[in-house]
């Protein structure tokens, strides 16, 4: 098992200006190897997960691996399948949780989730990366509509969670 393909991952998230979080995760998942990559975003109230990918249903937080590996911040491994076993690991935004992503890898062993994991970090980067160049990611963590103020309210508010090496601020708030 190799490290994750960050190099290709970059090559394609600097040429494709449209943030398409898909293909920069697969291009970052072949070394592992991993496959079929899905990043779910937590929405605002933390209850439920959203996907990026288009036509895959949304996890809830209570009662699934994904939620899960969303509240405990560590991986989580389903079940073994014919084709791979399907984990799931937190999707950090410096030192916030804001989602999880879920892939497939042939076997769950310690070094496998240890390189999953790193792709959850690389999985964060690059959704805060896509949500400069698209509104999806922000988008899809809203979970229901919001009133253009309210959006804006929200965009102009501070990092949920800071760290520095000798402390950790974090708070949590919705937008009503």
């Amino acid at each position: 098992m190799s490290m994750p393909g960050f190099p290709d991952a970059l090559r394609v998230l600097c040429q494709d200006a449209g943030g398409d979080v898909h293909r920069v995760l697969a291009a970052a998942c072949g070394p592992v190897p991993a496959w079929d990559p899905v990043v779910y975003l937590a929405d605002f109230s933390r209850t439920a997960l959203f996907p990026l990918a288009p036509l895959v249903p949304a996890e809830e937080v209570a009662g699934t691996l994904a939620g899960r590996a969303f509240t405990t911040g560590q991986p989580v491994a389903g079940s073994q399948e014919k084709e791979g076993q399907r984990v799931w690991v937190p999707v950090l935004d410096q030192t916030a949780c804001t989602g999880v992503l879920a892939l497939t890898v042939p076997d769950a062993t310690e070094e496998a989730l240890a390189r999953a994991e790193l792709l959850g970090v690389f999985a964060g980067l690059v959704t805060a990366a896509a949500a400069r160049v698209s509104d999806i990611p922000g988008l899809r963590r809203r979970g229901r509509p919001m009133s253009l103020p309210a959006g804006m309210q929200w965009d102009l508010l501070p990092p949920l969670s800071a760290r520095t090496d000798g402390a950790v601020i974090a708070g949590i708030l919705e937008p009503a």
